[in-house]
């Protein structure tokens, strides 16, 4: 039943009433003939029925033999479709085409859905499963899973378990991290904590060791911290000491900026260049443009498919802007300068304070002769115990 109806469209079939006479003559006759009706049903003046499109002309004879008269109420399915449209080859063709595009597509990947990673960056698990054949666009009979599975284990050290999926056009890929256990301390010998700056003391955490300081006591470069030798109910240990001592420290940033910098300009020279970019590939469609020696180059998507599965397969239409530069030199004003070297030890800031940050910060600059030099005093927080080995004679 499921496939009934559909083989019954593709086949076709004619519905007919049939009108006076004597039915039962009718219906004996068709039989004896070997023909076979659906949907026959009684109606107040004979009967409706359908057939297949062949079998309609042999039941003319048979319905003047029952006196009764046949009049077409339908045409249904493909064959009629077909004859109906015959004369528009191009929209048949079309339909062809895209009937087997729909089949052929059946047999790529459009879609790739990666799950169960934390502290993996996305960008090492989409290049791993490339390299293994894993992508949009790929042949799906020629991806062995089983496969996959082992080059990720084998590829991405990080992870314990891996899953590969194929579900229609689309590959599910569950990963599992390993649980790297924490890095043990070597303790074979001794050891003390030393400070390696200046300042106050205000945040400890002692792992192992015995305290020489306490919140709020100064420390300096080279006091000691934690003690790994020490006396314990009358019973020297000997440890490796660990700890973690968070000082308030002061500390210096400088900056200098030259007014006069050599620098790239643009030329106002610009090249347009526009490219069809698959999921791995670029086709370049303009090969002819001549390009500057030496570019800035930005790019933007003039256009890209639908969001959806089946029509992933679409190039994106890329636009790519090549703007020509030359090299220049750039005669800055001390304000300039001085802009400009704030946002250089801002940028020293970020990256050289950014576990800590900075309690207080106080600026001075200096507009000298051939630049401008800001200088930057803080207060901040810093981590200052230093592992120092103690050496033993065995």
């Amino acid at each position: 039943m499921l496939f009934t109806k559909p083989l019954r469209w593709v086949i076709g079939s004619v519905e007919f009433t049939a009108e006076g006479g004597f039915p039962e003559r009718f219906l004996s006759l068709m039989g004896n003939s070997g023909i076979s009706t659906q949907s026959m049903s009684p109606t107040p003046l004979g009967l409706r029925a359908s057939v297949r499109p062949g079998l309609y002309h042999k039941l003319r004879p048979i319905a003047r033999k029952s006196g009764m008269r046949m009049r077409i109420c339908g045409r249904r399915g493909l064959p009629f479709l077909i004859y109906r449209y015959h004369r528009r080859t191009g929209l048949l063709a079309g339909m062809l085409l895209l009937s087997v595009m729909l089949i052929v597509m059946h047999f790529f990947v459009w879609q790739v859905n990666i799950a169960g990673y934390d502290t993996l960056e996305e960008e090492r698990v989409i290049d791993c499963l490339a390299d293994l054949g894993v992508k949009r666009g790929a042949f799906i009979p020629s991806i062995d899973p089983i496969a996959v599975e082992r080059g990720l284990l084998l590829n991405l050290p990080e992870l314990s378990w891996a899953g590969v999926n194929i579900l229609g056009s689309t590959i599910d890929v569950h990963l599992k991290e390993r649980i790297i256990p924490p890095v043990l301390v070597d303790k074979k010998g001794a050891a003390n904590v030393v400070s390696g700056g200046t300042g106050i003391v205000r945040e400890m955490e002692v792992y192992e060791g015995q305290p020489l300081v306490e919140l709020g006591e100064a420390v300096w470069d080279g006091r000691l911290l934690v003690a790994g030798i020490f006396d314990a109910n009358q019973r020297m240990v000997v440890s490796y000491a660990r700890a973690k001592i968070i000082a308030e420290i002061e500390d210096t940033l400088t900056v200098e900026v030259p007014y006069e910098q050599r620098v790239e300009r643009a030329t106002g020279e610009t090249t347009d260049q526009y490219f069809l970019q698959f999921s791995q590939r670029e086709l370049l469609l303009n090969p002819w443009t001549r390009l500057p020696e030496s570019a800035w180059i930005s790019r933007s998507v003039l256009w890209e498919p639908p969001a959806a599965a089946w029509l992933a397969w679409l190039p994106k239409v890329v636009k790519q802007t090549c703007e020509g530069k030359e090299p220049a030199v750039v005669r800055y004003t001390p304000d300039e300068a001085k802009e400009q070297a704030l946002v250089l030890l801002e940028g020293r800031e970020k990256v050289e304070f950014a576990e800590f940050g900075y309690i207080e910060r106080t600026l001075s600059g200096e507009a000298g002769r051939d630049g401008y030099l800001l200088t930057a005093s803080y207060r901040r927080l810093q981590d200052v115990a230093v592992t120092q080995e103690i050496l033993i004679n065995q």
